[in-house]
């Protein structure tokens, strides 16, 4: 049998005072299994979008988010691969360029290709479910 479990998520400062973001996040639990696969993330978009139609007529978007993290010794940046479909793709397509500052909310999705040399590789990306731009649209910073 199975049941929904609630988990909140509250933290956020934006400019010295506390904002509370309240937001459900839905947990299922399956025999005493508990999963949970989101994934919440703001970085700078990468220049490269590759904005395609698939066969079946449906949007996708592909591009690397660059997110920028501190650890005790230096600062790092990792890149994230991230996909997008349909509307949201189509979105990013649009209002999408090097540089934007976004936040994504998405699953991890782990796939399995086929290189070109035949070996098979596998691939983590995010899905993203959702998309924000952090800046206006004429003020974004070159990446």
């Amino acid at each position: 049998m199975a049941t929904w479990l609630h988990y909140l998520n509250v933290n956020f400062i934006y400019k010295r005072k506390p904002i509370i973001v309240i937001e459900p996040v839905t947990m299922w639990t399956t025999r005493g299994r508990t999963g949970m696969n989101k994934v919440f993330l703001v970085g700078s978009l990468s220049p490269d979008l590759d904005m395609r139609i698939t066969n079946s007529g449906k949007a996708v978007c592909s591009f690397s988010l660059t997110v920028a993290f501190k650890t005790r010794v230096r600062e790092e940046t990792d890149a994230i691969d991230c996909v997008a479909w349909d509307t949201l793709a189509e979105q990013i397509g649009q209002e999408g360029h090097g540089g934007r500052r976004v936040a994504i909310e998405g699953r991890l999705h782990t796939r399995q290709l086929e290189g070109t040399d035949g070996q098979r590789r596998k691939v983590t990306e995010v899905v993203v479910r959702d998309i924000e731009f952090l800046d206006r649209l004429g003020l974004a910073r070159p990446g």
